[in-house]
């Protein structure tokens, strides 16, 4: 997998240049004629930290965007993620079954979920985000992590902070679905 030519830092969430992000915190990156690597963004990795199963889909299945197309789980904890674009799967990043933690480690390259062919590329980018916009959404999707984390621990984020791995893992209290429920859109 080609590293990303750069990144950006929002609070310690890495974002790669010419990446397309998806509100549901999935991203694409486009390969050739029709064809698009997809993972999880490294805020929904450091969120729900130490992912050790997932659940895909057989090769050849279609999917929708916005609805879901995996289940990451964490000890007996699970959670969907949705489609970036719509398409039909046609490569399943194996490297996981034996190393889940690579969706932690490497999110954009290594810890990639799946490549999709999507024949109506062009269309359904329209629903994604793009460079200015991937930046703009982050940061605020890091404010309402503060603003979650004080409301359920009674403790304040530190001023020019950044965000660490295993947010989930770290923070005694704060539950696994509040989480989820807040921050990762479920789909139809």
């Amino acid at each position: 997998v080609m590293q990303p030519v750069g990144f950006d830092d929002i609070h310690g969430v890495s974002l790669p240049t010419g990446y397309y992000l998806h509100p549901g915190h999935s991203w694409i990156k486009m390969e050739e004629q029709g064809v698009v690597r997809i993972g999880i963004d490294d805020f929904a990795a450091r969120l729900f930290g130490k992912f050790d199963h997932f659940k895909a889909p057989l090769i050849g299945k279609e999917l929708s965007q916005g609805t879901p197309m995996v289940t990451l789980g964490r000890e007996d904890h699970a959670i969907q993620f949705v489609a970036p674009v719509s398409g039909v799967l046609i490569e399943v990043n194996t490297a996981l079954l034996k190393n889940p933690e690579l969706l932690n480690a490497s999110p954009y390259t290594d810890g990639w979920i799946f490549m999709v062919h999507c024949p109506n590329l062009k269309a359904e980018r329209k629903e994604l985000m793009f460079m200015s916009s991937c930046n703009d959404f982050m940061d605020s999707e890091v404010e309402r992590l503060y603003e979650f984390i004080e409301e359920e621990t009674q403790l304040k984020a530190a001023d020019g902070g950044q965000l660490v791995s295993d947010i989930y893992g770290n923070l005694p209290g704060v539950e696994w679905d509040r989480l989820k429920d807040k921050f990762i859109p479920q789909g139809e």
